[in-house]
This record gives structure tokens, C-alpha cells and sequence, in this order.
């Protein structure tokens, strides 16, 4: 029960950034508290955008950037804080897991840490298993192109439970945090800045929501 609750409330964490995408980018540079309900599940999260977009590469050309809009969502859970890094691009990863980092204003960076994916989208699971339709369901467990697919599938990842309540500590007095994460598999690396204005609001909202329920 307490997994299928995790996958519910995640997923919907997920969907949730989907719609931040729709909003302006000036919302993206401070700590908000939204709430989220599917007639099933209910309560409320944090979340910051990405602090003044992100450059995918500075060339002769100019300057490009990336199409990814990442987030850092703060939620309770099962009656405890989960903090996630939704790096928006698909990750393969190894066994489940991305590589992180991160560091708070100009302190010393984290030792690397490995955090576990998010679920894959439901929807994403039935497109994937359209594509594979009429095939013999072991035969889709041990597909290379489908285990590729659906590792690829997650966008995020959640901070491990023995490190949460550390880094909500450091966060509730910096101004800001840097995330790296790095794919395992092939050395894909993404860093993002997230500004931290507004999160001691929000992070007593969270616990405040947390013990009452």
C-alpha cells in the first residue's frame, strides 16, 4: 500500500511539473507551495524552477538553451519529507539509480550520492507496451529496446530517506543549491541552480501538513 502511494503521489509531483511548464518563467526563481488532488490522494508540495534557464551549450553560434525545465519538489509522504530532483531528460541510469551532487551557495560540494528514478509515467507504460503489442509478455520483460525505453522513462529522481533531513537543514539557510546529475552508464551530466528564496516559508507549510496527518 505504502508503495502504490508513493507511485500515485509522484506521478502526480510529475504531472504537476508538466503544468508549471505552462506558467511564466518569472514564477521559476522562488519556492512555492501548490497542493495536488485526484480524488484519491491529496495534500500539498513544494517546488522551484530552474534559476534563469538553462544553457545547453556557448559556441561561435552564440548561446542555446535546452528545451529541459527542471524543478526541485519538496513533498510529504507517507508522513515523512521526500525531496526530489526532477532533471527532466531521460537518464538511463544503473540498476534504477542516477549519480547527484549538489552544493549550497558556495559550500563544499556533497559527496556523490546514488538516488533512486521516479517511476515511469503510466502513460508512457501503455504507449510502450502499444508498441509492443501481440508480444509474449516475457518476451517484453527481457526486450533490450523495451528495458531501454522504460529505464530512459523517468525524469527525476528522489533524494535517499537517511539524507533529507540534513539537506532540508542546509537549504532552510542558503540561498541557493546546485544539482548535478550524472548518468552512470555513459557519463551524461546536467547542472541546474535553484534558488532557495521563500523555502523556509514553505518548508514549515510542509512539516505543518506532515504532523497533522
Amino acid at each position: 500500500m505504502v508503495v502504490k502511494i508513493l507511485v500515485v503521489t509522484i506521478a502526480l509531483l510529475t504531472a504537476a511539473h508538466g503544468l508549471m511548464r505552462a506558467q511564466t518563467v518569472a514564477q521559476g526563481d522562488e519556492v512555492r507551495v501548490a497542493k495536488y488532488d485526484d480524488g484519491m490522494t491529496s495534500g500539498i508540495y513544494a517546488y522551484v524552477r530552474s534559476f534563469g534557464g538553462i544553457i545547453d551549450r556557448i559556441d561561435d553560434d552564440g548561446i542555446t538553451f535546452s528545451q529541459r525545465d527542471p524543478a526541485v519538489v519538496w513533498a510529504c509522504i507517507s508522513g515523512s519529507l521526500v525531496v526530489v530532483y526532477l532533471y527532466d531528460s531521460g537518464l538511463v541510469g544503473q540498476d534504477n539509480a542516477v549519480r547527484i551532487r549538489y552544493r549550497f551557495d558556495d559550500q563544499a560540494v556533497s559527496p556523490t550520492q546514488s538516488w533512486e528514478k521516479l517511476p515511469v509515467p503510466k502513460a508512457q507504460m501503455e504507449m510502450l507496451a502499444t508498441m509492443l503489442a501481440g508480444a509474449d509478455p516475457a518476451e517484453i520483460e527481457s526486450n533490450p529496446m523495451f528495458q531501454a525505453m522504460m529505464a530512459a522513462g523517468s525524469l527525476g529522481a528522489w533524494m535517499p530517506a537517511d539524507s533529507v533531513e540534513s539537506f532540508l537543514t542546509a537549504a532552510n539557510s542558503a540561498e541557493q543549491v546546485t544539482f548535478q546529475v550524472t548518468d552512470p552508464l555513459d557519463g551524461e551530466t546536467f547542472t541546474d541552480v535553484f534558488s532557495l528564496t521563500g523555502f523556509s516559508k514553505a518548508l514549515e507549510t510542509l512539516r505543518g501538513s506532515c504532523t497533522s496527518r
